[in-house]
This record gives structure tokens, C-alpha cells and sequence, in this order.
């Protein structure tokens, strides 16, 4: 004769359903909050409402199961995750240094010793060449669009290829970039002007380029050239997007408007 069947104890069916139920509310509040479960935070929300779920006692076989009011528990259960992390947000950008604040002070600092002030320049790929292009003008009282010094400074390079190559590397392989391939691109698209371009037209207008940071010394780029210094502000806080290049004007040369801002 075969041994009966254990029939499961109402109690332990319920706590495993409430158990998945749990979770199963977890990862629904997750996925509406757009939180990943892998994640650090993901991973304690999930952990506290698993945890606020099952905290009551588990009825027994004798007690009737209140019927529960899902909607509400989520809602409930999405506002106290989503006040934790606001409140987890604040104390973290509370404790957070403001660098971008801290850039433009000491940039504004440091050219304000020198008779210097900021003229502001779009964030738009071109800025190292307009920048240029306004001191230029401000100084040499030459008129010369971006687009110019592009050509002005890729032709520069590819007459003097000795001079540049040995800097054209490709950051990702460490292999030197085709000279003619950079200049093209130089030339004909908005890609962004770091020190070989300054380089490059510095020796084209025969002028030193002084280039001012806020954490180090000026960088005089042709420091022997005869011309007139051109000025320029190099900032890495600035925008989120990255480095950005600013014409530093004589503070008697800023639109009255300008210098009250």
C-alpha cells in the first residue's frame, strides 16, 4: 500500500504566494520607475518592498485573507522609493564640490590681473577658431571667418608634415592618423581645434597664442613670433560636453553691456 501524499499546509501555500506576489510587485514598481534591478539603487528598493510586503504576520489557516488593495500598495510603495531618492540626490549634490563654479572663478581671477576679460563664444565645435577669429580682429584688425582658418590651418599642416605627424595620433589605437585624412577633416567638418591648430596658426600669422587655464600657468604657443598676442581662455568645467575656448579681450574693448553682465 503506497504512502499517502503530504497535502501542503494552507500557511506555507500562502507565504509563498505572497512571496512572489512581492516580488512580483518589485519589479513591476522598478520597471515604471525606469530603475534597473542591477543597479545598486535598484536593488534596495526592490529589497524594501519585498520587505514592507511580507512584514505583517502571516494570517493562519483559521484567519480570512483581508483582501488587498494593490493599486494603492504600489503607489504607495513608488512615493516612498522615489522620496528616498530624491532625498539619497540632495545630500549627494549637497556634498559635491560646484567645479564648474569654481573654473570660472579662478579663470575670471586670473585674467582680471592681466587687464582681461571674458568675451564669450558659442559652444558649437568652432569656438577654438572663433576665438581666433574675434582677436584677430580685436588685435591685428584682420577679418577672417572660422571657416578660413580652417583651411588656413590644415594647408599650414600639410606643408609642414615633419613638424605635425609625430602629434596626429589616434587616441583609441595609438597609431599616427594619415595626415591628409585630418587635414580633410579639419577642413570640411566642425571637429574640434585643440593645440596643433593653435599651433598652426600661430605660425600662419606669425603671432604667439597665450592660452589661459584656471588650475596652471599660461601656455605661450610661438612665444618668438614678432605679431601681436593673441589671448584665449581654455576651460575643461565649463559645459558638460567637454573643453571649450574663449576670446579674452582687453576689458576696455568689451561692450559696455557686456562688462555689466
Amino acid at each position: 500500500m503506497g504512502k499517502a501524499k503530504t497535502k501542503p499546509q494552507p500557511e506555507l501555500e500562502y507565504r509563498e504566494e505572497a512571496q512572489d506576489d512581492a516580488v512580483e510587485l518589485a519589479a513591476q514598481l522598478l520597471e515604471e520607475m525606469g530603475i534597473s534591478e542591477s543597479t545598486l539603487a535598484g536593488q534596495e528598493i526592490a529589497k524594501d518592498v519585498v520587505k514592507s510586503e511580507l512584514s505583517p504576520t502571516v494570517p493562519g489557516p483559521q484567519q480570512p485573507q483581508p483582501r488587498r488593495n494593490r493599486r494603492k500598495e504600489k503607489i504607495t510603495a513608488r512615493n516612498k522609493a522615489l522620496s528616498e531618492l530624491v532625498a539619497e540626490a540632495e545630500v549627494e549634490a549637497g556634498n559635491m564640490p560646484n567645479h564648474r563654479r569654481r573654473e570660472l572663478e579662478a579663470m575670471a581671477a586670473k585674467i582680471a590681473g592681466d587687464g582681461l576679460e571674458v568675451f564669450e563664444i558659442e559652444a558649437d565645435g568652432h569656438c577654438l577658431f572663433a576665438s581666433i577669429a574675434d582677436q584677430l580682429d580685436q588685435r591685428m584688425s584682420l577679418v577672417v571667418d572660422v571657416k578660413t582658418l580652417r583651411s588656413k590651418a590644415a594647408e599650414h599642416i600639410r606643408k609642414h608634415p615633419k613638424e605635425f605627424a609625430s602629434f596626429l595620433l589616434d587616441e583609441k589605437t595609438g597609431e599616427l592618423i594619415d595626415i591628409d585624412t585630418y587635414c580633410d577633416t579639419l577642413e570640411n567638418t566642425a571637429m574640434w581645434g585643440g593645440e596643433i591648430e593653435i599651433q598652426a596658426l600661430s605660425e600662419v600669422f606669425s603671432t604667439p597664442i597665450k592660452v589661459y587655464f584656471a588650475s596652471q600657468p599660461v601656455m605661450t604657443v610661438n612665444e618668438e613670433a614678432a605679431g601681436e598676442p593673441l589671448f584665449l581662455a581654455y576651460y575643461t568645467k565649463i559645459f558638460g560636453l567637454g573643453a571649450h575656448y574663449n576670446s579674452l579681450r582687453d576689458q576696455s574693448d568689451l561692450p559696455e553691456a557686456f562688462v555689466d553682465t
